[in-house]
C-alpha cells in the first residue's frame, strides 16, 4: 500500500512540474509583434491628430421624417 501511494505520488509531482515548465514563458507562448505596413499611410488613417473625414458631409433631413418616424414607432409599439 505504501508503495503505490509513494508511486502516485511521485507521478503527481512529475506531472506539476511537467505541466509548470511546459507553460514557461521563454517565447512559445507569447503573442508575435505584427507590424502595421500601413501605419502612415494617410488613405487609409487620414491625419491621426486632425478631423475625421466624415464630419465634412452634412445632409438635410429630408420633409416629413419626423411624422414618419412616428407612425412606424405607434405602428411597432403600440401604446396601451
Amino acid at each position: 500500500m505504501k508503495l503505490n501511494k509513494k508511486f502516485f505520488s511521485g507521478v503527481a509531482v512529475l506531472l506539476l512540474a511537467f505541466a509548470t515548465f511546459s507553460c514557461a514563458p521563454d517565447g512559445h507562448n507569447q503573442a508575435e509583434i505584427v507590424r502595421d505596413y500601413n501605419e502612415n499611410d494617410k488613405r487609409i488613417y487620414g491625419n491621426i491628430d486632425g478631423e475625421p473625414f466624415q464630419l465634412q458631409n452634412e445632409y438635410d433631413a429630408p420633409d416629413g421624417i419626423v411624422d414618419r418616424m412616428s407612425d412606424l414607432r405607434d405602428k411597432m409599439y403600440p401604446k396601451d
